[in-house]
């Protein structure tokens, strides 16, 4: 097995590991894990007009206590592409080709589409760096006006841009926010988002 893929693997599984610590309050490491082929038998079906339950995007749930965090969100995970970051879609000039980042967006917002979730989210880490969570800038501001924030994550960043998907095409402007994963875990109450899923 490649060594990217292995550091994909370990990295995945310790997302889902401590996602479902986090979602559970520390009563079970096994709510959440990798989506068999990291989601694409749902991805190959829906191009065949077929549907397939819980199985969009990288992580889904093992245990129906997780099923409102994935109903809620179609998450993306990212290991490596260190080269790449989100700044790219920012300078990259209209010449240039769709840039990594551009490519995430897209396939994020399939995948919630395919998943019929109502957001999406994004945890990428680069070698020997961070991971870093990616959501909606819209999705960020209804958990803060919900109250579900502990505090606010700091690093923090949002941005507007316009997202290429080919030559001369755009498919619309995204609003994003993007902040330190850890910081998801100490300042998202999980208990609040819990209740607040339930009102979307």
């Amino acid at each position: 097995m490649a060594k990217k893929s292995l550091k994909g693997g370990v990295f995945e599984r310790e997302f889902c590991t401590r996602l479902s610590e986090w979602w559970t309050l520390g009563a079970s490491d096994a709510v959440f894990w990798r989506t068999g082929g990291s989601g694409g038998r749902a991805t190959v079906r829906a191009k065949r007009g077929r549907h397939t339950k819980g199985q969009y995007g990288d992580v889904c749930a093992t245990d129906p206590v997780g099923e409102p965090l994935i109903q809620f969100f179609a998450i993306e995970l990212k290991r490596g592409y260190s080269k790449d970051t989100i700044a790219d879609v920012l300078d990259r000039t209209d010449k240039m080709a769709t840039q990594t980042w551009e490519e995430w967006f897209l396939q994020a917002t399939r995948s919630q589409e395919q998943a019929g979730a109502y957001s999406w989210m994004i945890v990428h880490r680069r070698d020997q760096r961070q991971a870093l969570v990616y959501l909606p800038y819209d999705i960020w501001g209804d958990f803060n006006d919900a109250g579900i924030l502990n505090n606010t994550p700091v690093p923090f960043f949002s941005l507007s841009c316009r997202v290429k998907s080919g030559p001369k095409k755009y498919t619309g402007t995204r609003e994003v926010v993007g902040f330190r994963l850890d910081d998801w875990f100490n300042c998202v109450d999980p208990t609040g988002l819990k209740k607040f899923l339930k009102t979307v």
